[in-house]
């Protein structure tokens, strides 16, 4: 799960039981992840703030 960006620690949302809430604070803690591991690999900062996501 590290290796593919999903968070995966205690207060994860994957381990949530509420789908349609944990889905949306899936999206938006694994958006941060990525934008965060694209800019440490890239040595810069790339992106402005992230926006999240209210609902689907």
């Amino acid at each position: 799960m590290k290796s593919h960006l999903i968070p995966y620690d205690k207060r994860s949302p994957v381990w949530e039981r509420d789908i349609k809430k944990s889905f949306v604070d899936f999206i938006n803690k694994r958006g941060i992840l990525i934008v965060t591991e694209i800019e440490r690999l890239a040595a810069a900062k790339i992106f402005d703030k992230l926006d999240t996501i209210k609902r689907i």
